[in-house]
């Protein structure tokens, strides 16, 4: 499913910190596995200002093995994160092998954050190319009614 500009969620984050988000993601990654991270802020309304990142391996360092694979131990750590900087987790980002960017099966029944809202990110190529936001699946969780893709229209801009 697709939607209108209008109908999507605003997600803001500076052009700095999406590089040394590729560029982390890459080196995690090392060119063989899937590595990613949350991006945590303040929330008012539909808009999100990324404030924090926090990535998966450092809430379990043995979440990278390959695929992405989270525990109550990477959970718990995040959960109290966000209550130590009053902020809320209102998308993911993870890498992909190749030029996919397409969510798996695997990534579509088991959202990271089942709240309605939430966003996925899909970053190609194990983040080891540049990725602008032309370049990356976005897609957001509306419950029972599944995903909204996102990633047609998106510009250097704004988000959504």
């Amino acid at each position: 499913m697709t939607t209108s500009a209008s109908d999507r969620p605003r997600l803001r984050i500076r052009r700095s910190d999406w590089i040394r988000l590729l560029t982390e993601l890459a080196t995690r990654g090392g060119g063989h596995r899937e590595s990613g991270a949350f991006f945590l802020g303040p929330r008012r309304g539909r808009r999100s200002r990324v404030t924090k990142i926090v990535y998966f391996d450092d809430l379990e360092p043995e979440s990278l093995n390959g695929a992405v694979h989270l525990t109550t131990t990477a959970y718990t750590a995040l959960w109290a994160l966000c209550r130590e900087f009053d902020l809320e987790v209102f998308a993911d980002v993870h890498t992909h092998p190749s030029g996919h960017i397409r969510q798996s099966h695997i990534d579509e029944d088991n959202p990271l954050v089942a709240r309605r809202g939430h966003i996925a990110i899909i970053i190609p190529h194990y983040a080891q190319q540049h990725s602008g936001l032309a370049d990356v699946g976005i897609y957001e969780y509306r419950g029972d009614d599944g995903w909204a893709q996102h990633t047609r229209g998106v510009s250097h801009r704004r988000w959504w």
